[in-house]
């Protein structure tokens, strides 16, 4: 898990609204931010680079903080509330990772 000891500037945001959550990375030093429309990002802290990032079709909207499941080595997504998202760093569009359905709205993932 990463350990901040001071305050930095990591990204910018569109907005307060926008940004859904920031979550452990699959490595010590790295964050997973999720925004509700501008997608994913994975940030190494040490030197705050942008590693990763995903961007979801506008009319999809990321409506819970991206996990990273180690058991998996995969992220996982949630977004339009119903629709659940896992796939791996190496995939490149968020679009073509395998998606689930599910009836009710899901607020958030817990791993």
């Amino acid at each position: 898990m990463a350990i901040l000891k001071e305050a930095f500037t990591l990204c910018r945001l569109p907005s307060e609204e926008e940004l859904v959550g920031v979550c452990d990375g699959n490595k010590d030093d790295q964050v997973i931010v999720s925004f509700k429309s501008k997608g994913i990002s994975v940030y190494k802290i040490s030197n705050q680079k942008l590693l990763h990032c995903w961007s979801p079709r506008q009319v999809h909207s990321i409506t819970a903080p991206v996990l990273w499941d180690p058991s998996n080595e995969q992220l996982i997504a949630v977004h339009n509330s119903t629709i659940i998202r896992k796939w791996t760093l190496e995939e490149m569009n968020f679009e073509e990772a395998k998606k689930k359905h599910v009836s009710v709205y899901v607020y958030g993932i817990v791993m």
